[in-house]
């Protein structure tokens, strides 16, 4: 490439920064994304659609909001990338690795994932509608903020129920989701995906006033008939799934929750329409729903309750008979996350809230300072699926606040923009400054620098606890 393409390329990348996306030639070249890819880090807006770039790897790159329409990306490696709000329509990006990157709110509609493998990626709000899949591998990957897959089918539940369009962010805040947190002393990479302290979705329901049902443990008859009455009397409906395809590694174990859409009948029998998000639509005879849906599966409830688990569980939601008031149910929210940050109460291993926190900012800091091989081998696995989890689980927190705020007036606008300013400072440090203590295929770390990082870690979970025993004291001023 001459020296002038080279100069118009990182013109281009300029523009793209300031004044939003910028487009790239109409098939952009695999060597032209190299260099421009080798000359700035920070490519948010821009438009590749079309690009033609088979193979090639993408490290530690800002690619929010760029367009990637139609794009030829077979066999890539995005390591370590914000694609958050990237459009990746219609892309090719079969056999390709995407690690401990961000897809969340990406547009994926027609993707071809066929045989690719996502280790460690935020899908929260995604598009994946109408995907392929076939042969790919998903590990560690988080279909919502806090890896739970029963927040998404909430808001699309709530959404019915209610008639209002509630963001994401908020019905974390109902259901008490963006505050949770738990520590499993002896298993470190157990992460619940549910709050402990109350089921998410009877909670929810309650703080909004909608009436909500529980089922499980009916016969296979009995509870397609309770589902199929369910559907007839308009209730918004959720149910866990098993899901085949993608293969999604512990989802076995957790299932996925999907929202029932529509049951049809046909001469062939019913049909089920489901939505798993943010996998998009999924189809099914009578016989297949059952199959898929039998279980166990979890039914939300706390870990400890008699019912935790269960076969066939069915939530169902009927509309709201009063309107949502959101400024009202500010405070109420708050409140519940007060008592989840400091729940005193255990269940085995299990230890919540700023009680968990200390726990492990001292299994941690001891780990580290005794440079205990096994010790630091288990806790390390932490810093990988569970806080990515809580990291998100803040995010959600801080988003809640800030639409929070905007709905008060004083002194609790002011609360609520202190609080809000902390949650974000917590997601930062979980998610950006957290030291790495898995190393990397090849890496070779030697046992004093590895004990520092756990020291390190420690106390940044440390300053966590701290910020969450005073988000914890603002909360008991709101008015």
């Amino acid at each position: 490439m001459t020296r002038a393409a080279r100069q118009l390329l990182l013109i281009a990348a300029v523009l793209a920064l300031v004044c939003g996306a910028v487009s790239m030639a109409q098939t952009t070249s695999r060597e032209q994304l190299q260099e421009l890819c080798g000359s700035t880090s920070a490519l948010s807006g821009y438009d590749f659609s079309q690009a033609s770039a088979p193979g090639m790897d993408f490290k530690a790159l800002e690619l929010r909001n760029t367009r990637w329409h139609g794009a030829d990306l077979r066999g890539c490696r995005f390591i370590g990338c914000n694609l958050q709000g990237a459009d990746l329509s219609g892309a090719a990006v079969r056999g390709a690795i995407i690690e401990d990157s961000s897809l969340a709110d990406a547009v994926m509609t027609g993707t071809d994932l066929s045989g690719a493998l996502l280790r460690g990626v935020n899908l929260a709000g995604a598009n994946m509608t109408d995907c392929r899949f076939e042969g790919a591998l998903f590990e560690d990957v988080r279909l919502s903020s806090n890896g739970g897959t029963h927040v998404p089918t909430l808001t699309l539940a709530l959404r019915k129920a209610t008639g209002q369009p509630l963001s994401r962010a908020w019905v974390n805040g109902l259901s008490g989701d963006a505050f949770c947190f738990v520590y499993n002393t002896e298993l470190p990479t157990y992460w619940p995906c549910r709050p402990y302290y109350q089921h998410p979705v009877l909670g929810a329901g309650r703080m909004l006033g909608v009436p909500v049902e529980l089922y499980y443990d009916l016969s296979p008859p009995d509870a397609y008939a309770r589902l199929k009455n369910a559907m007839k009397q308009e209730l918004a409906c959720m149910i866990p799934v098993r899901l085949v395809r993608p293969q999604i590694l512990d989802t076995e174990q957790q299932g996925v929750w999907a929202l029932v859409e529509r049951i049809e009948k046909t001469d062939g029998g019913d049909t089920i329409d489901l939505t798993l998000l943010p996998l998009g639509a999924v189809h099914w005879n009578e016989t297949e729903l059952k199959m898929n849906w039998a279980g166990p599966w979890q039914t939300l409830y706390p870990a400890g309750h008699p019912n935790s688990k269960a076969q066939y569980p069915l939530l169902t939601m009927a509309s709201s008979s009063s309107p949502l008031n959101q400024a009202e149910q500010v405070v109420p929210i708050l409140k519940l996350a007060g008592r989840i940050i400091n729940d005193p109460r255990t269940y085995g291993p299990l230890m919540p809230g700023v009680r968990g926190l200390k726990q492990l900012a001292e299994d941690l800091h001891l780990a580290g300072s005794q440079q205990h091989p096994e010790r630091m081998r288990g806790l390390g696995l932490w810093s990988l699926w569970p806080r990515q989890c809580l990291a998100g689980a803040r995010s959600e927190a801080h988003q809640f606040c800030v639409e929070a705020a905007a709905l008060c007036q004083e002194p609790n606008r002011s609360i609520l923009s202190q609080i809000a300013a902390m949650y974000e400072t917590e997601a930062r440090m979980l998610q950006d400054a957290f030291p790495v203590l898995v190393p990397g295929e090849g890496e070779q770390v030697d046992a004093t620098e590895m004990g520092q990082r756990f020291v390190a870690a420690g106390q940044i979970i440390q300053q966590v606890r701290a910020t969450e025993l005073r988000i914890a004291a603002l909360v008991e001023t709101l008015q």
